[in-house]
């Protein structure tokens, strides 16, 4: 009769280890796609990825996470709730003002789709165009220019502003009924001197 030692050894003996398994670090190329429905904003895009969520809290409104970044061209501190979906809606935790909302995805190199967190997706407004009575802004992380003047209905400007210690080139266009649509982004989409520069 076999011990419980012997019984162990025959049952394991005939285990080998695997060869060791070399795993190389890839980089990742990501694509994004974002939806985003600011209280006071008429359009942005500006696709910058980065950050996390700093802090949660609950309350009857549910879980919600605290974010930061500039918006309206001033640093702010605000709450974000999940819309059950791939978005957030955001409100200011002092006053429980809401202050905008929105979602997206990021894309990685085999196509899935991974959702955006609530820092990436408030990180959105920190480029952005918006009306304050009867003028407009664009608004550049820390700068806010004012381009009332520049806009004309069917008409498209090239601009380019600092923000962030970065360049930005934003294609502008106010709508004959008067809504705006843009692009904000790193890169001139043409030659970097068709911009005006704004002051």
């Amino acid at each position: 009769m076999k011990t419980n030692k012997e019984r162990y050894k025959q049952a394991f003996s005939n285990l080998q280890m695997p060869k060791p398994v070399d795993l190389k670090e890839e980089t990742m190329n990501k694509k994004t796609k974002m939806i985003l429905r600011p209280a006071i904003a008429f359009s942005l895009a500006a696709l910058l990825l980065g950050g996390s969520a700093l802090a949660y809290a609950t309350d009857a409104g549910g879980i919600r996470t605290k974010v930061n970044g500039w918006f309206g061209g001033q640093e702010r501190n605000v709450e974000a709730v999940s819309n059950g979906d791939i978005g957030y809606e955001f409100y200011d935790p002092e006053t429980g003002e809401y202050i905008g909302g929105g979602g997206g995805v990021s894309f990685d190199a085999f196509g899935n789709e991974i959702p955006m967190d609530a820092q990436e997706v408030f990180d959105q407004y920190s480029t952005q165009i918006e009306k304050k009575e009867d003028k407009y802004f664009l608004h550049l992380y820390e700068n806010s220019y004012e381009i009332t003047d520049l806009l004309h209905p069917g008409k498209t400007i090239y601009v380019q502003g600092k923000g962030n210690g970065i360049i930005h080139y934003a294609k502008i266009t106010l709508d004959p009924d008067g809504s705006i649509s843009s692009s904000i982004s790193t890169e001139p989409k043409i030659e970097a001197d068709s911009y005006q520069k704004l002051q």
